[in-house]
């Protein structure tokens, strides 16, 4: 056990203790016992083998460390030169009006993507908000009626906004970002 001498700062072990981590308060104790014993080693030395014996027992903080100084280096972006630019916006535009043709091609895919996604939305949403049984059977039976709206209505806004929606999500997949 420690004993509670006063360092020539008049600052107990138990105040540093207060102040400091764990492993700060090791060093400086073991920092202290030596300055007291008037040993050859410096300070620095001290805390060097601490570090090399903390690294030695637990391999996995050289791991973390290096991991961590990895992280700290930023490598500064490569800016793409105009040419580079104008190529990928044209290229994107070739996949939007692609995709537009993909679109009109597979209208009857499409219709039935939206009545799958329809038909499964109901259920979970009568679900969530329907507790009593008969009246949520009752609810399931009556929302299948405006489907056929609700599946041209759909269809009219994914026509519109899937080619660009997609094209956008696809390009930020590619971009490495």
């Amino acid at each position: 056990m420690l004993t509670h001498q006063k360092n020539p700062l008049n600052i107990t072990e138990a105040e540093k203790a207060t102040s400091l981590n764990g492993e700060e308060f090791l060093e400086t104790v073991q920092a202290e016992k030596a300055v007291s014993l008037n040993e050859e080693e410096p300070l620095d030395t001290i805390k060097v083998k601490k570090a090399r014996s903390l690294n030695e027992q637990d391999p996995l903080n050289t791991i973390q460390a290096k991991k961590a100084r990895s992280l700290k280096k930023k490598v500064a972006p490569i800016t793409l030169t105009p040419k580079e630019k104008l190529i990928q916006e044209e290229r994107m535009r070739d996949v939007i009006l692609l995709l537009k043709q993909l679109v009109e091609r597979e209208e009857v895919t499409l219709k039935l993507v939206i009545d799958c996604l329809y038909d499964v939305g109901l259920i979970n949403l009568v679900n969530k908000r329907i507790r009593n049984k008969t009246l949520n059977r009752t609810l399931k039976a009556i929302a299948v009626m405006p489907k056929p709206l609700f599946r041209l209505v759909a269809l009219r806004w994914l026509k519109k906004n899937l080619p660009k929606l997609l094209a956008t999500w696809l390009e930020g997949k590619v971009s490495f970002k």
